[in-house]
């Protein structure tokens, strides 16, 4: 890791607090890219089971060099222990719509409660979908 000019005491520890931005430029480039902050933010909440460790100083969320260290360690145990490399892909449910039928019984209640309160009259309601096509045969 690249030593960095900045460095927040911790007087009670002696720790150097660096924030993740901070980290993500001690850590150097790889491929020519810099890891991004949001990066090092994941693995604030774990990485194959291995977590960054991390302070919450007001709104800022820090770290420290030897915090980093320890977390590549653990992870180099991680892939040793045959760990998998990324965690299984979660399954997501897919996102279903309403049924036209069932979208025009909501319209309809919607309707219904309208009409009850005043606010609609039945010349104020068009006709349901589903009605002109059971007129129409």
């Amino acid at each position: 890791m690249t030593p960095g000019p900045e460095c927040n005491i911790n007087p009670e520890g002696g720790l150097c607090f660096i924030t993740l931005t901070e980290a993500t430029k001690r850590l150097g480039r790889f491929n020519g890219k810099r890891v991004h902050p949001s990066t090092v933010f994941r693995w604030t909440r774990g990485l194959r089971g291995v977590v960054l460790e991390h302070w919450r100083v007001g709104r800022k969320i820090v770290t420290t060099e030897a915090a980093l260290q320890k977390f590549f360690t653990e992870l180099v145990r991680a892939d040793a222990a045959g760990q998998p490399a990324t965690p299984a892909p979660r399954k997501r449910r897919p996102h279903r719509h309403p049924s036209s039928a069932a979208r025009q019984r909501e319209v309809d209640a919607a309707n219904d409660v309208l009409r009850r309160a005043g606010i609609l009259t039945d010349s104020d309601v068009q006709p349901s979908a589903h009605l002109l096509s059971g007129s129409a045969q």
